[in-house]
């Protein structure tokens, strides 16, 4: 998975009519921190709101589960993940688009951070066979996978020397503690650390960004009629045009979301 590893993941469950004994979930936790928590609130409401009522938070489920079983109405998943996912399992609803101009709508880069005084100044500096990797997750493609390819010609699961954290967050501040060499890091983990972690940020340099990739993907159960799939990919582009969702957007330092061709991710299991 890709999660930022700031908290807890969100899920907010909602009952639905015409079958109210049917508990349906919303799940937005991979970029959720105390920045950006009231946005990812608002987002869930503003989408959600007419299709019943709200049942209150309820524990992390597999979203894999939840679309096969009908049940995730809306969710926030890794690219690898949408990728991987068999044919048919989720309706894809759109992805965030950072707002730095390198990066096309609806991608993201990985930005490869040192400590600030380490001799790493540019990626050709970087030795795997020497230095201690920071990953968040293993398979992780913002961590882990997009960071092998560009060091080692090829998607690896592990380098010689790297320390697992559990998140991106932790990944940084590993780094920025000098218990590691280097990361990978999503760059809207990367935007929102800066906000919500100044500490750690700045003991931190860019020293690289990868290629752009499709971003983390917004996506609904297979099961979604096709009225209210309509309905939902509308309104994930219209949330940011609110005055939450602009709020989010700055927190995130995001453009706003966009619809790209779903086809555009599979390539990433190539990688």
């Amino acid at each position: 998975t890709c999660h930022a590893g700031f908290s807890p993941p969100f899920t907010k469950a909602i009952m639905t009519s015409p079958n109210p004994n049917k508990l349906l979930q919303v799940k937005l936790d991979m970029y959720l921190a105390p920045p950006s928590e009231l946005g990812f609130r608002a987002m869930a409401a503003f989408i959600c709101n007419d299709l019943g009522d709200y049942a209150g938070l309820s524990p992390a489920a597999n979203p894999a589960l939840l679309a096969q079983n009908g049940r995730l109405i809306l969710g926030h998943i890794c690219a690898i993940t949408f990728a991987q996912a068999k044919t048919g399992l989720y309706h894809y609803l759109g992805a965030l688009s950072p707002r730095a101009p390198e990066t096309p709508q609806g991608h993201y880069r990985s930005v490869i951070v040192a400590h600030k005084n380490s001799a790493i100044q540019s990626m050709s500096d970087i030795d795997p066979a020497r230095h201690q990797i920071a990953v968040n997750e293993i398979g992780s493609f913002s961590g882990q996978i997009i960071l092998s390819h560009m060091l080692l010609s090829h998607g690896a699961l592990a380098f010689p020397h790297q320390t697992l954290t559990g998140g991106h967050a932790l990944s940084a501040k590993a780094v920025a503690e000098g218990r590691a060499d280097l990361t990978a890091l999503d760059e809207i983990s990367y935007a929102l650390i800066k906000r919500n972690d100044p500490k750690t940020a700045k003991n931190l340099r860019v020293i690289g960004h990868s290629a752009p990739h499709p971003g983390l993907a917004f996506v609904t159960s297979e099961h979604t009629d096709t009225a209210t799939l309509a309905i939902l990919r509308a309104r994930l582009l219209g949330f940011f045009e609110t005055q939450s969702g602009q709020a989010l957007a700055q927190v995130l330092d995001i453009r706003g979301a966009t619809y790209i061709d779903p086809a555009a991710y599979k390539p990433l299991c190539n990688l």
